[in-house]
């Protein structure tokens, strides 16, 4: 799952630096199936699908405005996404 997660910041870094050129949907469908298997993390991960569906709908904005708001939008995105990294890596420390 934590792969998953860092892919997706990876595309919406993409996406942030050339809104015009990456779509955020693949990444969306990506996160949906990682909901289904993320048990008690189902929540923040929904909660992550929610902030990168932000981000889509705020791709257009960027691209021809770059206004705050729509900058807001990745950022958000982005924490959430870090968040759930630290999550896993948080997880992963428990056992080591």
């Amino acid at each position: 799952m934590r792969e998953v997660l860092q892919h997706v910041k990876v595309v919406l870094e993409q996406a942030f630096d050339h809104p015009e050129g990456h779509h955020l949907d693949q990444c969306i469908r990506e996160l949906e199936e990682v909901q289904k298997m993320a048990g008690p993390k189902a929540q923040m991960i929904g909660d992550v699908i929610n902030a990168v569906t932000n981000a889509r709908n705020a791709q257009n904005q960027l691209f021809y405005t770059g206004d705050i708001s729509s900058t807001n939008a990745f950022g958000e995105a982005y924490r959430a996404i870090d968040q759930a990294i630290e999550s896993y890596l948080d997880e992963q420390d428990q056992y080591n």
